[in-house]
């Protein structure tokens, strides 16, 4: 995809653009106030500051972006290559990341001592947010949301082999690839629902594990299921993405993964030209991004 200027992109190049880039611009919005409570956010629009735990930089992003962009790069000849991501999120881990959950570090220290693996066991308590927070990359990719939903069932299994972490992955990755083909929000929602009835299991139904938020309350974990139904409440409830945006960071908690999600369902809805052009501007990371759409 050029990234000579993302505003001039065709429509539909536009909503893909929006989807990870508004992933991004969520992930490094929300990273400052991460581990904050809802009082320590500052009145006022919010903008990229850096700063919070990590000591980031202004427009630095986090463990979401890099593990979508390895998600990305599983696409990058076609198919999903579930290998390639594997590599590449070890190799991302090579780095010495700032952060890394404790689930995906257990996870690719598996997969490193396991060369040939796709996925780890079972593991029923596997139910952090570190697979949904990359779930949107299958949206953008896959060809359809039937697709996009088996691909991020899958792949969630490489670090977070949950029921719960993926059907939230599956949800959010159908969801996606429904709003970039202007589905309206609660139409696709519906439809992805339906994409997953198959994966219901005895006291565990997608549709209502998974539903929206009543309100934006706050949580201070990184919980998948909460953090997906805030992504769904954001979506549904503005039209325009900064209200969207600021309204799921402003909880704080585990803001960056929680305004990762949100930004990638709201980036989908409104796109490229709808995140605000300063955010757009300042995140970085952006380029290499957009050149794995």
């Amino acid at each position: 995809m050029s990234v000579e200027d993302p505003r001039a992109l065709p429509p539909r190049e536009s909503r893909h653009a929006g989807a990870i880039l508004g992933l991004a611009v969520g992930d490094t919005l929300g990273a400052t106030y991460e581990f904050c409570s809802p009082r320590a956010v500052p009145e006022g629009p919010l903008e990229m500051v850096g700063g919070g735990w990590l000591g980031l930089e202004p427009g630095e992003t986090t463990d979401d972006t890099a593990l979508t962009r390895a998600v990305l790069a599983g696409y990058e000849d076609g198919p999903l290559d579930l290998g390639r991501v594997r590599d590449e999120m070890i190799s991302w881990q090579n780095t010495e990341p700032k952060d890394i959950g404790n689930q995906t570090h257990k996870a690719l220290d598996h997969l490193r001592c396991h060369p040939n693996a796709l996925s780890l066991p079972e593991d029923p308590e596997a139910q952090g947010n570190g697979a949904v927070m990359r779930a949107a990359a299958h949206g953008v990719k896959a060809k359809d949301a039937e697709e996009a939903a088996e691909n991020a069932w899958t792949e969630a299994a490489l670090t977070h082999p949950s029921w719960e972490a993926r059907a939230s992955s599956s949800l959010v990755a159908a969801l996606v690839a429904n709003v970039l083909d202007e589905i309206q929000p609660e139409e696709a929602l519906d439809a992805s629902y339906a994409l997953l009835e198959g994966r219901d299991e005895p006291g565990k139904r997608v549709r209502e594990t998974l539903r929206p938020l009543e309100g934006y309350e706050h949580n201070p974990g990184g919980w998948t299921v909460y953090t997906t139904r805030l992504a769904l409440l954001g979506l549904l409830d503005v039209k325009s993405f900064r209200p969207g945006l600021e309204a799921v960071v402003r909880l704080g908690g585990d803001a960056d993964t929680n305004g990762a999600v949100a930004g990638a369902l709201l980036g989908a809805r409104f796109d490229v030209g709808g995140i605000p052009s300063e955010w757009l501007r300042d995140v970085k990371g952006r380029d290499d991004l957009l050149r794995l759409l």
